[in-house]
């Protein structure tokens, strides 16, 4: 009786060659957890000129050039976003390398932070603001004010011919955001004794917006500096 051994051709065997071994690292892939992906933790920070100076500044956050142009008295570089909670600032005046103020700050996850140049010269200091916004309502808007006047005494922000939104806000004081109408607004600043010191007529305001209200520059201001003057500023 004859034996007959079969014989395979050689591409066939190299075919399940290959077979075999994609089959044993498909068995090994799948044996293996899915990696695990994480969002990195966002924080925002916008940076506000309210030096009340003649000047303009250049700024630099984490060694990166922060805006195209100089910044100007009211001038803002809109939220900057970035996942270290480290920030390092440097402020120059325009066009020069030399820091004429640094401050390094530990910024929150998930949080919109607002930071203001203020004071002059010796004096020029910073000033960090958490904005806290409520829930987006398109039928409503959101005001809040800052009294950022170095020689203003406590001041009060009043819609005109309507309601008090804040009141006896000293220097460097913020109040929270306020729901107001989606209208077209005129506000005023008042000091303690209800006198009117600077307003803003003809605010068109959209609703889901969130607005800031600077008061800012000198009461009495001397040779370059900023005039008392009040200014709006679109958070988002």
């Amino acid at each position: 009786m004859k034996n007959f051994t079969t014989v395979l051709p050689s591409k066939l065997v190299r075919s399940l060659t290959l077979l075999l071994i994609s089959t044993s690292l498909l068995a090994i892939t799948s044996c293996k957890k899915p990696q695990e992906t994480t969002t990195p933790a966002i924080s925002y920070l916008r940076i506000i000129n309210a030096s009340p100076t003649l000047g303009t500044f250049d700024v630099y956050v984490n060694t990166q050039k922060a805006n195209t142009a100089a910044l100007p008295f009211g001038g803002t570089i809109k939220y900057i976003r970035s996942s270290v909670s480290q920030w390092d600032l440097k402020f120059t005046i325009a066009n020069d390398l030399d820091a004429v103020f640094t401050k390094s700050l530990t910024l929150s996850a998930d949080v919109a932070y607002s930071y203001y140049l203020i004071g002059k010269g010796a004096n020029l200091d910073g000033l960090l603001i958490t904005d806290v916004m409520p829930t987006t309502a398109t039928e409503k808007a959101y005001v809040k004010f800052i009294n950022l006047s170095p020689d203003a005494p406590a001041l009060s922000l009043n819609i005109v011919g309507g309601a008090s939104l804040a009141s006896n806000k000293a220097y460097k004081a913020t109040s929270d955001f306020i729901a107001v109408d989606v209208k077209t607004q005129s506000f005023e600043i008042k000091d303690g004794a209800g006198i009117v010191k600077a307003t803003l007529l003809d605010e068109p305001i959209q609703g889901g917006r969130y607005y800031t209200i600077i008061a800012r520059g000198y009461l009495t201001p001397s040779n370059n500096d900023q005039n008392f003057s009040v200014q709006s500023i679109i958070n988002q």
